[in-house]
């Protein structure tokens, strides 16, 4: 299957190779979790990881990026009970597949939200904002369809980008949060924009 990306000046229609690193690792990560006295007893072990998976799984956890999945736990220490509330408090060690984006990476996404200083798309977990400056000059903020859009007239068609609209984002700036990742990206190089 042959697809056109959006050049900066010009279209293309051959499939365009990028070199990527890779954005998913496997990590060991540790935590404390507290566990309630009517947990105790059989299953406990299944009972800690199955609070784990629900504390960290879909979070954004600072420099290691989002964490996908816990798939085991390495270690769990014996618990230290908490006179005040009666929970036992355990040290675990575990092994996570992180989801952790990079500078200059190249993402597909699709568009949520489109204003007149940019537009917001979604890879993923990622929520990547990418601003009217970084577009091809070509791009034109336009309302006259009723819904905000991005257009580029040619003299062939319109290329419009709107909501639900596949895009190819290069990654230009991260800033990691404890809990969140902010990310500004540009589709203003050769082979980035909209899929056509």
């Amino acid at each position: 299957r042959v697809c056109r990306f959006i050049s900066s000046s010009r279209h293309f229609t051959s499939r365009p190779r990028f070199i990527t690193s890779t954005m998913f690792f496997l990590v060991t990560r540790q935590d404390t979790l507290a566990l309630h006295p009517r947990d105790f007893g059989k299953n406990m072990q299944q009972k800690i990881f199955s609070q784990l998976r629900n504390k960290v799984e879909g979070k954004a956890t600072g420099k290691f990026g989002y964490t996908i999945l816990v798939t085991k736990l390495k270690d769990c220490s014996p618990g230290v009970l908490n006179e005040d509330t009666g929970n036992a408090h355990f040290k675990v060690q575990y092994f996570a597949l992180v989801f952790r984006p990079f500078k200059g990476e190249i993402l597909p996404a699709e568009v949520k939200s489109i204003s007149k200083q940019g537009f917001f798309a979604q890879a993923g977990p990622l929520e990547i904002f990418v601003s009217s400056q970084l577009m091809p000059e070509e791009f034109k903020y336009d309302t006259s369809t009723g819904a905000p859009t991005f257009v580029e007239l040619d003299e062939d068609d319109d290329i419009r980008i709107r909501v639900g609209t596949m895009v190819r984002i290069k990654l230009v700036g991260l800033r990691f949060a404890a809990d969140d990742i902010s990310v500004i990206g540009t589709i203003k190089d050769d082979y980035l924009g909209p899929f056509i």
